[in-house]
């Protein structure tokens, strides 16, 4: 480059793509130790720990293998089925694992046999409970538009995986607990204050209170109707109440800012006002904002070509250097930036953050167009936008409305797509 000349990247979504797949790395390795852990607590022996943990990775490359199968790719959302169905691989292996234990304490048996025996009494369970669970997610795969190209991938890893686990709880498991679990006496002596801790309080104390519990409610089953009911309002109440949206908003580390000027007004006026805004975002939000990029021309979403309007993008700081102040985050700061341009004497500056998938959340916003069928002009239609524009506002459903014409026969509420930018220029704070 020139001498004077630096590159720098003012829209970069992959920072909040590696985080979020790198969480879900986290994930997986404190699902998998966890589930060490409980074994270990719980059945006092390593070797039944390697059942379950050798299922994990065994499921996950045969998920990867499907996934290849049917031309998806690993992306958050197929990393996310895999971390929700971590605990429910695992809970196959366990069941089978912990009722040949239970077989060969209780009554003896070598682990042959127990294996044997609990497979007798486990298999239809297992197949029952992945089935429901199979019912649950599956039909997610046949969602039509834009829900069923989300979830569909998120449905075909859950039910692959689940699938996946119950064979290898029927083929892999038996085997496995078979040649590794071996029948021992509990030597450790907080293994053996915890195992008898575990059987009062199951044999004693919560089957007691279980079956006072199940006694009181036969005898009162028109109370337990009414709590139940009660429950089912309220949370019905609290559903009502809760915002909704397609898809949540999330700190993707940028702001887009779109500035939208009187009617008439020069392309210099637009300049002072994208300067305006670059001094407020670089010096009074400094510690969050760490460049913009502004657009002279055309409007938030490469839409919009006029010289009254302009589109910012604000490049925020690393995630780490934000993470522990919410007042650093894009949301505390998009609230401040729009409280301190509400009433600009220029005109509308709105700071917004962009969707999670672009064209789809809050911010997605939609497109609409009116035609001037009946040729009453250019002057007629636009009244009718403006109209339009000022209607939609009174909905307390519907913010950062818009109007701006394309051409003399249509006009559209919010933006549409320009040909080429008119001007740019960036800035960034050292």
């Amino acid at each position: 480059m020139p001498e004077g000349v630096e590159f720098r990247i003012a829209y970069d979504t992959s920072p909040f793509v590696e985080l979020s797949i790198e969480q879900v790395y986290h994930t997986l390795i404190e699902a998998v130790v966890l589930v060490f852990l409980v074994l270990i607590i719980f059945l006092q022996s390593w070797r039944a720990t390697l059942v379950p943990l050798i299922a994990v990775p065994v499921v996950l490359l045969g998920t990867f293998a499907v996934l290849y199968a049917t031309a998806y790719s690993i992306n958050t959302l197929t990393m996310f089925a895999m971390v929700l169905t971590i605990g429910l691989l695992v809970g196959d292996a366990i069941v089978v694992v912990e009722n040949v234990e239970r077989l060969m304490e209780d009554e003896g048996l070598s682990a042959l046999e127990a294996t044997r025996k609990s497979m007798g009494q486990i298999t239809t369970a297992l197949l029952g409970v992945n089935v429901v669970l199979a019912a649950v997610f599956l039909p997610m795969a046949f969602f039509g538009g834009s829900t069923g190209v989300i979830y569909r991938q998120f449905s075909l890893t859950m039910v692959t995986a689940m699938t996946l686990s119950l064979v290898l709880a029927i083929v892999l498991s038996p085997p496995m607990s078979a040649r590794l679990l071996r029948p021992r006496p509990v030597r450790f002596a907080p293994a053996r204050w915890f195992n008898s801790g575990m059987d009062r309080f199951t044999h004693g104390y919560f089957t007691h209170g279980y079956d006072a519990g199940v006694r009181g409610t036969m005898r009162a089953p028109l109370l337990v109707l009414a709590t139940l009911f009660v429950v089912l309002g309220g949370a019905w109440w609290v559903y009502q109440r809760i915002d909704s949206s397609f898809i949540p908003t999330e700190d993707q580390g940028v702001l887009m800012t779109q500035v939208s000027l009187a009617e008439g007004a020069t392309t210099q006026r637009a300049l002072a006002t994208v300067k305006e805004v670059e001094d407020y975002l670089l010096n009074e939000e400094g510690a969050a904002v760490e460049a913009t990029f502004a657009s002279l021309g055309f409007g938030f979403g490469f839409g919009g070509s006029s010289q009254n309007g302009a589109m910012i993008c604000a490049k925020l700081r690393d995630f780490e250097e934000r993470r522990d102040d919410p007042a650093l985050s894009a949301a505390s700061v998009a609230g401040r930036a729009n409280l301190r341009f509400a009433t600009h004497r220029a005109g509308r500056v709105m700071f917004m953050q962009p969707p999670a998938i672009p064209g789809m959340g809050n911010t997605g916003g939609l497109t609409m167009y009116l035609v001037d069928q009946a040729g009453n002009g250019s002057a007629a239609l636009k009244t009718a936008a403006e109209q339009l524009v000022a209607a939609a506002r009174q909905n307390p459903g519907v913010s950062n409305v818009d109007a701006r014409g394309t051409d003399e026969d249509s006009a559209c509420a919010s933006t549409s797509a320009t040909r080429r930018p008119r001007a740019s220029a960036s800035r960034s704070r050292r």
